[in-house]
């Protein structure tokens, strides 16, 4: 009897044993596990979120148009009278405003077939003495305000005009080449210029001497 229940309460202690030994091992993996978990957790927070990569096209830069295109343009324009040199096919009169009006010339280059620069020239009117004894002079004198207000309105309209007409993407907009305009007036002496650049284009204004008379050059370069 006795050794019945020293057999029996010797095989509860060993299950006992053995439950103990399996709720240990239980417990130790779910302790890693969790330990696992949240040392994965913080990596995961820690680590900046990938920033997506930004793909940003290039900025439209100014292209000259077709040579035929731009010759079109110039004859068809109803803002100044346009005729073409007969020993020239690249240089124009361009007349603005009722007759006489102010006659400006355009000398244009054509690079692989499209308008690569501009070159236009306004007249700058002499000044005559108010008080000369020659009754022409006295009138030129007083007229020379009138002219100066409209070669202004020519250099704007037509510079607003050519300018973009040239530029094949549509880059120039109005208000930029109307500020090279204004700029380009405020010019009186050949001390003077103004230029700039932008958009894969440049403007350039002096003033200078051409056969014995003062001129207003604006040039206009289309870049590669």
């Amino acid at each position: 009897m006795k050794r019945l229940l020293s057999r029996q309460l010797l095989n509860i202690v060993f299950l006992a044993l053995i439950v103990a030994g399996a709720l240990t091992v239980y417990f130790l993996s779910r302790g890693s596990l969790s330990r696992s978990s949240m040392e994965a957790a913080a990596s995961f927070t820690a680590s900046p979120a990938a920033s997506p990569t930004v793909y940003r096209s290039a900025a439209p830069r100014a292209q000259g148009v077709p040579k035929a295109v731009f010759t079109t343009h110039l004859a068809a324009s109803e803002l100044y009278r346009a005729t073409v040199s007969a020993d020239d096919p690249n240089l124009w009169t361009l007349c603005y405003g009722e007759q006489p009006g102010i006659e400006s010339t355009l000398q244009f280059t054509v690079d692989g077939g499209a308008v690569s620069s501009l070159e236009l020239s306004f007249p700058v009117p002499p000044e005559y003495d108010a008080e000369s004894e020659s009754a022409i002079e006295r009138y030129l004198a007083g007229a020379r305000d009138e002219i100066l207000e409209t070669r202004a309105e020519a250099v704007r309209a037509i510079l607003c005009d050519l300018l973009p007409a040239s530029d094949l993407n549509g880059v120039l907009s109005q208000a930029r080449v109307r500020l090279w305009a204004e700029k380009s007036l405020q010019i009186d002496s050949r001390n003077d210029d103004y230029s700039q650049s932008d958009g894969g284009c440049s403007f350039l204004a002096y003033q200078s001497l051409q056969d014995g008379n003062e001129v207003l050059v604006c040039l206009f370069f289309l870049e590669d």
